[in-house]
């Protein structure tokens, strides 16, 4: 999060293809998101699927599919996909 925003667009296949479990529980969207900067619920206090269909999940998955990067860890990953209109 330190680092300077690299793009608001693009895309990910974080939540469409991958999804990672902290040791803790912390449910995030990328596995290269190890500080649980984007934490989308905890697997040992909610139900998984309760998880992935949360509303940070949905816009996520919403800005995603509109080429928009809508968290501010996103915006900073240089692995997103670069979708051409």
């Amino acid at each position: 999060m330190e680092h300077e925003i690299v793009s608001l667009t693009g895309s990910c296949y974080g939540l469409k293809e991958q999804i990672a479990i902290l040791v803790d529980g912390t449910v995030v969207p990328c596995c290269l998101d190890q500080e649980g900067d984007i934490s989308l619920g905890n697997i040992f206090q909610t139900d998984f699927e309760e998880i992935i269909n949360s509303k940070v999940a949905k816009e996520m998955i919403e800005g995603f599919s509109c080429n928009k990067l809508v968290q501010p860890l996103c915006q900073r990953c240089e692995f997103r996909i670069n979708k051409r209109k």
